[in-house]
């Protein structure tokens, strides 16, 4: 039941690899995404939210995203 240290050797720099990639984004496109991810806010939430429409919400959550995997390294790749 617990995580071997290589383990957690691993998931510790996978969290610094995405920490640093959210700070890299835009305040707001960073925000859209924690409210959507981290909060289970829908797109239309996240717009109301954020004083924006859905449409700009789902460009902002989508921008974040492509970011984020851009930034993280590719798990098939060893």
């Amino acid at each position: 039941p617990h995580p071997t240290p290589d383990r957690c050797f691993e998931a510790r720099q996978q969290y610094l690899l995405l920490k640093k990639a959210l700070d890299g984004l835009p305040a707001r496109t960073r925000e859209a995404l924690l409210l959507n991810r981290a909060e289970g806010l829908s797109h239309a939430e996240v717009g109301a939210k954020l004083g924006v429409s859905s449409s700009m919400a789902t460009k902002y959550i989508m921008t974040a995203l492509a970011h984020c995997i851009d930034r993280m390294p590719d798990e098939g790749a060893n």
